[in-house]
C-alpha cells in the first residue's frame, strides 16, 4: 500500500501534469533505447521510435490534440506561458 501511494504522488503531484500515456510512453522509450545500446546497436533514429513504439498503439489525433491542449491550459495556469 506504502509503494502505491508512493507511485501515486510521483505520477500525479508533479508541478505539470502529463498523461499517463506520455509517461508510459517516455518509459518504454528508455527501456527500448537502452535495450538497443546494451545490443551494441547505434542510438534508434526517432524514426526507428516511432515504428517500433507506436504500431503497439493505435493514437489518434483527437487524443494527441486533447494531450496537448491540457499541456498547454497547465502551463497557462501555472503561469509557465501566457497566451
Amino acid at each position: 500500500m506504502i509503494t502505491g501511494e508512493i507511485k501515486r504522488f510521483l505520477r500525479d503531484d508533479g508541478a505539470v501534469k502529463v498523461s499517463r500515456f506520455s509517461k508510459t510512453l517516455a518509459y518504454k522509450i528508455s527501456a527500448y533505447t537502452d535495450q538497443q545500446e546494451k545490443a551494441g546497436n547505434p542510438t534508434p533514429t526517432v524514426e526507428e521510435l516511432a515504428q517500433k513504439l507506436f504500431d503497439e498503439y493505435e493514437v489518434t489525433e483527437e487524443q494527441a490534440l486533447a494531450d496537448t491542449k491540457e499541456f498547454i491550459d497547465k502551463l497557462v495556469e501555472l503561469e509557465i506561458i501566457d497566451l
